[in-house]
């Protein structure tokens, strides 16, 4: 209970009358999850008055306007991806890293950075010799820590992207994790790697091909998960959707499926391959961007600790699809057109309004 009182203390102490200087890419980040969640929110509102046979003229024009916001914001979202220091590597993955969704993945590592007083430990000795003091309304010093200079290592990047292995959610208690950018990194494992024929597709395959003959020797067996899952109140396995929560015999809470000793369900196994390629991934853009900002980079944690196990330093640059740059294309926007007409919209109207006091 102290430690969480004393994060807190420590989230909330924050310097008055100094803008968060946080880069481009992470200032229309917040504006993107702001639209995205307005959007989905709408959404659901209409679905379920479609669920009920109502309609509600004003939600539908509302969503219609928060979507044409929504791209304009994504679409400016992805102009500032492209001019991130770490464009020039990612950009050569055009397949697996998608604009939108690295933009999404960028700005949550920038949207990370925060002010820390001059005397806090928590201040990397790099930021102390690379960035001067501030000084707020109140007249105390204060000093910006980029988020990327928050992470000094690639572990401490997969511990806020909830990766490290043993951790999991627990009823009551806070996350030191973001459940968001987790999303967004299992999106692009999702729609840029499975989807794509890339070079981390390939370390996927490899991966679970290794991790399958692993388990195979160790005598693991490897089955598909079964589709009923166990109702405590019945005693017995009720096939149903995965999704389905209660019973549908007695309205009982069903049993998660557990795997029995010696057998892992082959979804589980699907799951672990996933996760290493987007800790492979996440390892691998903790290394580009600090060399683009000139901060220091330490060797794999595996590599640095067990060298007598593990001796291959997967080079970031050797996972690029293509060799050289794509052009540049003339992107535009998709709201742009409803924006227009938005505004040509007010316009009229305003001039309307105006005639009757003229």
């Amino acid at each position: 209970m102290n430690d969480r009182n004393e994060r807190r203390r420590q989230m909330t102490d924050r310097p008055m009358g100094l803008e968060r200087p946080i880069s481009s890419v992470g200032f229309w980040f917040d504006h993107a999850m702001v639209q995205e969640r307005a959007r989905t929110r709408l959404e659901v509102r209409l679905s379920h008055l479609k669920n009920q046979g109502r309609t509600d003229a004003d939600a539908a024009e509302l969503h219609e306007l928060v979507s044409a916001v929504e791209n304009f914001v994504d679409d400016r979202l992805v102009e500032y991806a492209f001019r991130h220091p770490t464009a020039p590597w990612w950009r050569r993955m055009p397949e697996a890293c998608q604009p939108q969704t690295m933009g999404k993945i960028l700005g949550h590592i920038d949207d990370f950075g925060r002010w820390y007083r001059p005397d806090d430990v928590m201040v990397p000795l790099e930021t102390r010799t690379r960035r001067q003091e501030q000084t707020d309304e109140r007249g105390e010093k204060w000093i910006w820590v980029k988020g990327i200079e928050r992470f000094l290592t690639p572990s401490k990047l997969a511990k806020y992207a909830g990766l490290l292995p043993g951790r999991q959610r627990s009823t009551g208690q806070e996350r030191e994790d973001n459940t968001d950018f987790r999303t967004i990194l299992f999106r692009w494992m999702q729609f840029g790697v499975m989807f794509h024929d890339c070079r981390y597709r390939e370390r996927y395959y490899g991966y679970k091909l290794w991790k399958q003959k692993d388990l195979e020797v160790a005598g693991v067996k490897i089955l598909p998960a079964p589709k009923g899952r166990f109702c405590g109140e019945c005693r017995e396995e009720q096939e149903v959707p995965k999704d389905t929560r209660l019973c549908p015999v007695c309205g009982t809470k069903l049993g998660r499926k557990e795997e029995p000793p010696g057998v892992i369900w082959a979804g589980h196994l699907d799951n672990m391959a996933r996760r290493w390629t987007v800790k492979l991934f996440l390892n691998h853009l903790w290394v580009v961007y600090r060399q683009a900002e000139e901060l220091s980079v330490r060797a794999p944690y595996p590599i640095e600790k067990m060298p007598e196990k593990h001796a291959t330093v997967i080079d970031p640059w050797k996972m690029c699809d293509v060799d050289e740059l794509p052009p540049l294309a003339e992107r535009k926007v998709p709201g742009e057109r409803k924006r227009r007409k938005m505004l040509s919209r007010d316009k009229s109207s305003t001039r309307t309004d105006a005639v009757p006091g003229s």
